[in-house]
């Protein structure tokens, strides 16, 4: 997911940043302290997102750490690793198939979605659209909920804990970080972690 820069524009056109996939926020600013073997502490790097803008005639995806290649001579502020069609629209939604570096340069169709909602279509029928922040309020029912920013995802019951059929070891969303307890605010309030719309489970 990405959300429009309230501060920043480039060649007039706004600048989109990548949100955290879990709850689609953005990134912090500043990365915590971690202590490696309990001696002394450290820090570590924040996560520095990918963007979207316009430049240069095209909509481009990049990103400050990833070039396609250490000799790559394009201009720093257009070094794209994705780019849409020429275009002079201020829409992000261009007809027409992107360039993506994969290694090389390839051709891809590519998908730009609103993540906003109008009304309970816009939700897929599986939430209420809240007018007030734009956002799906995603159903949450006795024998499923719907997760993602148009509720387009169903996470039955019966999959809320899934075993392996070899090994018999045993995943489930219902737990949170490494103590593999089950979270009755979880289940309660409907909440459950989701990276890309799809749960996320942990080992229990």
């Amino acid at each position: 997911m990405y959300s429009k820069d309230p501060h920043r524009t480039h060649e007039n056109r706004p600048v989109y940043i990548e949100q955290k996939k879990s709850d689609r926020t953005p990134f912090d600013a500043t990365a915590p302290l971690y202590h490696p073997y309990q001696i002394g502490s450290s820090s570590v790097d924040s996560i520095k997102p990918a963007e979207i803008k316009y430049c240069g005639g095209y909509w481009i995806f990049s990103h400050d750490y990833i070039r396609r290649s250490r000799k790559d001579k394009s201009d720093e502020t257009c070094a794209w690793l994705a780019r849409s069609p020429k275009t002079a629209g201020f829409d992000l939604e261009v007809d027409g198939k992107w360039q993506i570096w994969a290694g090389v340069i390839l051709e891809t169709d590519v998908t730009v979605r609103c993540n906003t909602c109008s009304d309970d279509i816009d939700c897929n029928l599986n939430g209420v659209c809240n007018e007030s922040s734009g956002k799906c309020d995603c159903d949450v029912d006795d024998d499923a909920v719907y997760l993602g920013s148009h509720c387009e995802v169903k996470l039955a019951e019966e999959c809320r804990t899934i075993i392996s059929e070899r090994y018999n070891d045993t995943w489930s969303v219902d737990v949170t970080g490494f103590s593999g307890k089950a979270s009755a605010w979880m289940r309660e309030s409907g909440e459950t972690y989701q990276e890309y719309s799809r749960p996320v489970y942990t080992y229990v």
